[in-house]
């Protein structure tokens, strides 16, 4: 992948001063910039870098404007523009929408055991024999406390966030669990997902 980034000086700030007066042709109009340098990916501003620099001169006569005190307040003044944070910003945004995301998905993966319907798959999790290995159920029917499961016919070696093209759910082989069982398994982390068709 092609990736463009380092560093790069940009001005943050632009000032036009009318009450300081050039010293050599004696005209008040001082133009002040201050400039900070960043670091950037693909031109994206994303964290500053260094110390703010200052430069100013009259308009007129182009002469540097040389006062220590007038440039360090000018300095001292002058913010660096929020976005020149937008990685930082962006990455704490991402952290936060996952955070938000993943406990919304907690919730609701936790209503629908404490409320199961006819119809809700289950993605499994099971740690056997230093594996991890994965697998789907789908809740058939309710009688009472008993939950009438059936076994998808595939186990998967990693992750799986839907069922492949050949699993199937096997119907000659039904799965008995009771509602408190099938808490005690999201309770020690078994259960990975539920899908409710809404």
């Amino acid at each position: 992948m092609f990736l463009i980034y380092g560093r790069h000086k940009a001005r943050i700030k632009k000032y036009t001063i009318n009450d300081q007066a050039c010293k050599d042709c004696r005209i008040f109009d001082i133009e002040v910039k201050v400039y900070r340098e960043f670091y950037h990916l693909f031109y994206i501003p994303f964290c500053p870098v260094g110390d703010k620099t200052v430069s100013a001169r009259c308009k007129n006569c182009g002469e540097p404007f040389r006062s220590d005190s007038f440039l360090s307040h000018y300095k001292e003044i002058s913010k660096t523009p929020f976005y020149y944070f937008s990685l930082p910003i962006l990455f704490t945004a991402l952290i936060i929408l996952l955070t938000v995301t993943n406990q919304n998905k907690q919730k609701e993966k936790l209503a629908f055991v404490l409320d199961p319907k006819a119809g809700d798959v289950y993605t499994i999790r099971n740690d056997e024999n230093n594996k991890t290995t994965y697998y789907f159920l789908k809740l058939n029917s309710i009688k009472g406390d008993t939950l009438i499961m059936y076994h998808g016919a595939l186990e998967y070696n990693g992750f799986v966030s839907e069922m492949n093209d050949r699993d199937y759910f096997v119907k000659e082989e039904e799965l008995f669990l009771t509602k408190k069982q099938l808490k005690t398994m999201l309770d020690r982390m078994e259960i990975n997902n539920v899908e409710r068709d809404n």
